[in-house]
């Protein structure tokens, strides 16, 4: 969007989620009159439609993108359901800028067909190695959520489908600290153990999020549900080759 126009966007998007008294992140990319000629970022809107956290991409793509980086500083807040932060597309592809001491962490991202479902796939491990729930909605792609044990648990085409993508996610990582996330801040990290919350990333950037949904049974924790995205069936009989 055009820079003059910036302003309105951020306006629409505090209203809309006091209007529907959700969590919104919206992502975005600007193009600016004169140098660097860009900004990507991210931000994010509660409830009560304040404004939480302003993001820029710490990474940008050597020579595609060519705007000045962000300090690379996460943001990361405490909500009823975890603690939530977000990293913006090929942030995430340098595991170290990933080590965050999160429940859910949100990745928005823009590819091309060729390029989405690896894009996304690659994300997965993340979620393993820090022990908390990666979300990747991806524009022109494919959309990818992942569980801290790297299931993927919904995912959805959007080079052919622009409809809403639902997912169900735990709202708190692993109960174990993870190596990776051991080193990105002090002290034990023991959450209690995997209730989940949908959400519904919508358009390019947005997850308004919302409504809790009932805990799995005691155990190993159940699969979410997805919407109208794809879930994975996992045979247990299947003989994998």
């Amino acid at each position: 969007m055009a820079d003059e126009d910036h302003g309105a966007y951020l306006r629409q998007a505090s209203a809309a989620a006091e209007a529907n008294n959700v969590h919104l992140l919206v992502a975005d990319l600007t193009y600016l009159p004169d140098a660097p000629h860009g900004r990507d970022e991210t931000h994010l809107f509660g409830p009560d439609g304040t404004k939480l956290w302003g993001y820029e991409k710490a990474r940008p793509i050597p020579g595609l993108e060519i705007y000045t980086p962000g300090d690379g500083r996460v943001p990361v807040i405490d909500t009823p359901y975890g603690r939530l932060a977000n990293l913006i597309c090929y942030d995430a592809d340098f595991p170290a800028a990933t080590h965050i001491d999160a429940d859910i962490v949100f990745v928005p991202g823009g590819d091309w067909p060729e390029m989405g479902r690896t894009h996304t796939a690659m994300a997965g491990p993340r979620a393993i190695e820090n022990g908390y729930a990666l979300v990747r909605q991806d524009f022109n792609g494919q959309s990818g959520a992942h569980d801290a044990t790297g299931r993927l648990l919904s995912t959805k085409d959007t080079t052919t489908d622009s409809g809403i993508w639902y997912a169900d996610v735990p709202t708190h990582g692993s109960p174990t600290p993870t190596p990776a996330r051991a080193t990105s801040s002090p002290g034990a990290y023991s959450p209690p153990p995997w209730p989940r919350r949908r959400f519904s990333p919508c358009a390019r950037g947005t997850a308004p999020l919302r409504g809790f949904l009932p805990p799995p049974p005691r155990g190993r924790p159940a699969l979410a549900r997805a919407g109208d995205g794809h879930r994975p069936d996992h045979d247990p009989n299947a003989v994998r080759r």
